[in-house]
């Protein structure tokens, strides 16, 4: 397999979309190479061996180009006012952005909210598109630092959220920032205060409705007289 190739359709997929997850490139890589087959105990023989052999030739382009596009540097540099934008855009989303015409989309509305070109033909609609992508990374970084407590020392950065987002787009079904306001509340659990502004701390709005009953329920089959243990 070419590096170069392989390279330049890295680099492409990205623009696609906010998927910049390894596994995910390999995805769009197959089907690049071999059409829109997916993978199952179905498929012909050696399609998951090239699924693998296209996630190891790729892998590296992908840690290195998320790197660089993502870097302190690179996101420094983008303009504030897409930035500004995309996070007013997704701000109160209750659905990710996930796919190539999720990111066409809003690459619409971004336009429309700058005031700028909205005919997709149009060659300044065409290189918003190619950064919206890093402009919904970056944009959403920064709204999950100022909506869920994370550790000073160590923030989200655009680079590690790239990485792992995958998981949450597969495991929630709003984007993480809006089920965390919805669902994650302040509580009282054995007398501790514990309170969903504080890192790692609140529990959910479900969760803390029975805490009570769970508390007596404790309390009277241990025996005890005080909530404090």
């Amino acid at each position: 397999m070419s590096g170069t190739k392989i390279g330049d359709q890295v680099e492409a997929i990205l623009k696609e979309s906010p998927r910049w997850a390894e596994g995910t490139v390999a995805d769009r890589l197959f089907v690049e190479w071999v059409g829109p087959a997916p993978l199952s105990g179905r498929s012909p023989e050696g399609a998951s061996d090239l699924w693998a052999a296209l996630r190891r030739a790729s892998e590296a382009s992908v840690a290195s180009k998320r790197a660089d596009h993502l870097s302190k540097t690179a996101v420094t540099a983008l303009d504030a006012a897409e930035v500004s934008a995309v996070k007013r855009l997704l701000d109160p989303s209750t659905t990710w952005v996930v796919t190539p015409e999720d990111t066409a989309d809003l690459t619409d509305k971004a336009a429309a909210a700058l005031g700028r070109p909205g005919n997709r033909a149009d060659k300044a609609w065409k290189e918003l598109r190619d950064r919206m992508s890093t402009l919904i990374l970056a944009a959403e970084s920064d709204i999950i630092n100022a909506t869920i407590p994370q550790s000073k020392r160590l923030p989200l950065v655009p680079a590690s959220w790239a990485t792992f987002r995958n998981r949450y787009v597969a495991t929630l079904t709003k984007p993480m920032w809006t089920y965390y306001r919805d669902n994650i509340v302040d509580a009282e659990i054995l007398g501790e205060k514990v309170k969903a502004s504080t890192d790692s701390s609140g529990v959910h709005k479900d969760v803390a409705a029975v805490l009570p009953l769970l508390e007596q329920s404790a309390m009277r089959l241990g025996g005890f007289s005080s909530r404090r243990i």
